[in-house]
């Protein structure tokens, strides 16, 4: 791999977090770890319209579940309850360029503000369709 080096001293301007509420967000990658504490966990990053970066961390625990199935009904990912998703890399690689609304937060670390991931926000459901009455005749 080449490197064309360019003496910058700054990160871009769409570096700055997203401001706080709920984004159109486009998953853009992912790559399954293991957490601090040794947990199985999907590090997942998000890309905004205007091509900034958000972060995210799935942890495989009973604490996080909640997270993890608002993560997959907010990607119309539609698992049946109690359905096994095998989370291999094969599968975590086909989310990339799915879409949906994502509510951030902001938060301070390491003197930096960041985004945090406060909730991932499932479709609405699709409006039921009418159907046409039958003529009765009598």
């Amino acid at each position: 791999m080449k490197y064309k080096y360019t003496n910058r001293t700054e990160a871009p301007k769409n570096s700055a977090p997203l401001s706080e509420g709920v984004h159109t967000l486009t998953i853009d990658g992912g790559e399954l770890r293991t957490s601090a504490a040794g947990n199985p966990m999907l590090e997942i990053t998000l890309k905004s319209e205007d091509g900034r970066l958000v972060w995210d961390y799935l942890t495989f625990t009973e604490k996080a579940v909640w997270k993890v199935d608002s993560f997959l009904r907010c990607f119309d990912m539609q698992p049946q309850e109690d359905e096994e998703i095998d989370f291999n890399q094969k599968f975590v690689d086909s989310l990339k360029g799915a879409t949906g609304q994502v509510e951030l937060a902001i938060r301070e670390w390491e003197g930096k503000q960041k985004n945090d991931v406060r909730n991932y926000i499932a479709p609405a459901p699709a409006p039921a369709t009418k159907t046409a009455r039958s003529k009765v005749t009598a």
